[in-house]
């Protein structure tokens, strides 16, 4: 049977995962390859595939592989019985197997067991040791038992694989919740964002590229980084007009006072159409890259504020718009 053959069979014919890969982590090549010797080093064979013996898992990564099966083992039986499994057990599991893997590695955690977010820090930290048949599993504990918080730390780390993914939709679907479907969504988004940056970066520091090219792909790439910034930006001058309301440009100071800086100050009406646009063009990348998110309610905090402050004002001219109709009448 062909490789190609394999992969179609097992395409057409999913199964539940009931067993943990033997490699499910990301090893350290380095004390692998080096320990790597030829079969026959005496032989004459020009062939280019050569046969090689001395393949070991060594160290940490042989101790993390082992916890991961322990771990898997042990919450594969407790879920076959979900009745007699609580969510004080399953947290209690589940930050043991992560404080043995962070002794092993060595990563500070920054928080106690007696805090609030413990578990979710050490999701943070060390989610990359959990292999994808282990995050699947604990995905299905938090669906079993209700652990909402716990499963949006899961897919904000990045840790739900597109493998996962179609059927954690389903299983929110059935749960009514709507609100971690978008944030599953959020860090596909988040994920894809991050690629077209790289993307945009390497094929602006490509030296193998035309002027004209090279030059669309750094303009690429400085779009993408700065639109963060441009958002905040456009932010700090709304909340200078709020608290200086009297303040605006002052063309008059650069012909007297040669202050030709007073000339670029925007106006509030510039900074509304600008970030109007903004909003416009990129509003649902916006909102579904959580990067942006704190940004965007700063600015809707100030906006509401000049709104708020503009019927005031609106109102009051009305008043003397009437007063000066009266007198005139």
């Amino acid at each position: 049977m062909s490789l190609l053959e394999v992969i179609t069979k097992a395409s057409a014919n999913p199964s539940p995962v009931t067993s943990l890969s033997n490699y499910p982590i990301i090893f350290n090549p380095d004390p692998i390859l080096l320990n790597l010797k030829p079969q026959n080093e005496g032989s004459n064979d020009t062939s280019l595939v050569k046969r090689v013996d001395g393949w070991q898992i060594w160290g940490t990564d042989s101790e993390i592989i082992e916890l991961g099966q322990k771990f898997f083992k042990k919450l594969n039986r407790k879920l076959k019985n979900p009745n007699k499994f609580d969510k004080d057990e399953f947290f209690g599991m589940l930050n043991s197997y992560l404080e043995q893997n962070r002794s092993k590695v060595g990563i500070s955690v920054g928080v106690i067991p007696s805090d609030k977010g413990y578990t979710h820090k050490l999701i943070e930290k060390l989610g990359f040791v959990m292999g994808r048949e282990v995050v699947g599993l604990v995905l299905e504990a938090c669906i079993v038992l209700e652990l909402w918080e716990l499963l949006e730390a899961l897919i904000v780390n990045g840790l739900v694989e597109h493998s996962c993914s179609s059927n954690l939709v389903y299983n929110l679907i059935e749960k009514r919740r709507s609100d971690l479907m978008l944030t599953v969504v959020m860090a596909i988004v988040r994920k894809e964002w991050e690629s077209q940056a790289l993307c945009a970066i390497e094929t602006a520091t490509d030296t193998g590229l035309s002027g004209k090219i090279l030059s669309l792909a750094k303009e690429a790439s400085v779009l993408l980084m700065e639109m963060k910034s441009l958002i905040r930006y456009l932010g700090k001058w709304l909340k200078k007009y709020e608290r200086f309301p009297q303040a605006g440009p002052c063309p008059k100071a650069s012909s007297t006072l040669s202050l030709k800086a007073c000339e670029w100050v925007p106006t509030l009406v510039d900074i509304v159409k600008c970030l109007g646009l903004v909003m416009d063009e990129h509003f649902s990348s916006l909102v579904l890259h959580p990067e942006f998110h704190e940004e965007l309610r700063s600015v809707v905090g100030v906006v509401n504020s000049l709104a708020l402050e503009a019927r005031i004002s609106c109102s009051i001219a009305n008043v003397i718009e009437n007063l000066r109709t009266e007198v005139k009448g």
